[in-house]
């Protein structure tokens, strides 16, 4: 399987500009896109290998400036290792099913995060690793369905303030396929950034009405970030979207930890 190593940069939209003489060393970036469930078009690749919208959205992304470096690949098995992890400054995940990693390999991905480095992940990141219960307390919660096609709704943002969410306003209305969440999700261990609006919703899901779509969270010494959005390409192209992902990843790659 190909590795494709990409230069792309936190732009404008996220406050940060192109690298100048003398600016720190870039961050470097895993981005998994490795399916062992259902196949998301956006991650699919085409012939010989060519690559998915979402890693074409990251070399847009990087043909501006080059403020990070990643690298993209199907081969969690290959990647996720703890000497190759010391290349990296975190790793995102768009990911389904029971990737194959060894215990070894499992314990090295938590170790990595743990001793201060980032986590991001979208969508069905959270439908992956459902029998590994320390990968559902990493990401904070699992994928329980969603109901079928499209759903237009209104989001509210909780935290207006952080760096992903703080372009949205107090609301914004958008359509993608919206998941809902199970254990072990509980807002003890997460700082929700947004959640559906129960009024734009009919069928919500859980008894307390709460259904967050982005999340933050601090694990050990690291980060982790984590939207529910991304399923639709049309939403990969929207600049809000955009600016949501960067904003996450500008989250993970230099902010403290929650308090």
């Amino acid at each position: 399987m190909k590795r494709w190593f990409i230069c792309i940069a936190l732009v404008g939209a996220v406050g940060l500009t192109p690298v100048e003489a003398g600016a720190p060393a870039k961050k470097k970036l895993l981005v998994i896109t490795e399916s062992k469930g259902f196949v998301h078009p956006v991650v699919r690749r085409g012939k010989d290998d060519a690559l998915s919208l979402v890693e074409k959205t990251f070399i847009e992304w990087g043909q501006k400036s080059g403020f990070f470096e990643v690298t993209c690949s199907q081969d969690s098995r290959k990647e996720i290792t703890a000497e190759n992890l010391k290349n990296f400054d975190a790793v995102w995940f768009y990911t389904t099913g029971e990737l194959p990693l060894s215990d070894v390999q499992k314990a090295d991905l938590l170790a990595f995060v743990r001793s201060g480095k980032g986590f991001g992940g979208c969508h069905s990141a959270a439908d992956t690793f459902y029998k590994w219960k320390e990968y559902g307390d990493l990401i904070g919660a699992y994928f329980a369905g969603h109901p079928p096609g499209y759903q237009k709704i209104r989001v509210l943002v909780e935290d207006t303030k952080h760096p992903a969410t703080k372009h949205f306003g107090e609301s914004f209305a958008i359509e993608d396929e919206i998941y809902k969440y199970k254990e072990p999700y509980s807002r003890k261990s997460l700082n929700v950034l947004m959640r559906i609006d129960p009024e734009s919703h009919k069928n919500l899901w859980r008894p307390d009405g709460d259904n967050p779509l982005a999340w933050t969270r601090d694990y050990g010494k690291g980060r982790v970030f984590y939207t529910a959005l991304g399923h639709a390409d049309h939403v990969w192209r929207d600049p809000r979207f955009q600016q949501h992902v960067l904003g996450g990843l500008k989250y993970i790659f230099f902010m403290e930890n929650p308090k």
